[in-house]
């Protein structure tokens, strides 16, 4: 389960599973979709779970009525960083002292295309 935050009300979290990774993501106010957290086993890093699970990340965001999916990261995380820009995400300027410890984060964000109706 994903640590609550009051800003999310009681939205504990939810999770996509694959064999070899895990995404985990809720919902926050303004029609937004974070990713809290994404993992994938070592060995199996490259194969495409990870982006499998974004994908689906963004369907889901979709059939919630969602216009953009976020998230945070460490700048000097330039895996991750790598990851997200494929995907088509933008970063954000530093947010200075985000993990407290004086550890900076970004934000990753990307706009998600509404679904044409069949009459557009």
């Amino acid at each position: 389960m994903i640590g609550r935050n009051p800003n999310y009300g009681d939205d504990p979290g939810r999770c996509i599973k694959r064999a070899h990774g895990t995404l985990e993501y809720r919902f926050s106010p303004g029609k937004l979709m974070e990713i809290v957290n994404i993992e994938v086993a070592g060995g199996h890093r490259n194969k495409g779970i990870g982006s499998s699970m974004v994908m689906e990340a963004f369907e889901i965001a979709r059939k919630e009525g969602c216009v953009g999916v976020y998230g945070f990261c460490r700048p000097e995380n330039t895996a991750a960083r790598r990851f997200y820009v494929r995907l088509g995400f933008s970063f954000s300027p530093a947010l200075l002292d985000f993990y407290g410890s004086r550890e900076d984060a970004v934000v990753f964000h990307k706009l998600i295309a509404r679904q044409q109706s069949p009459n557009s």
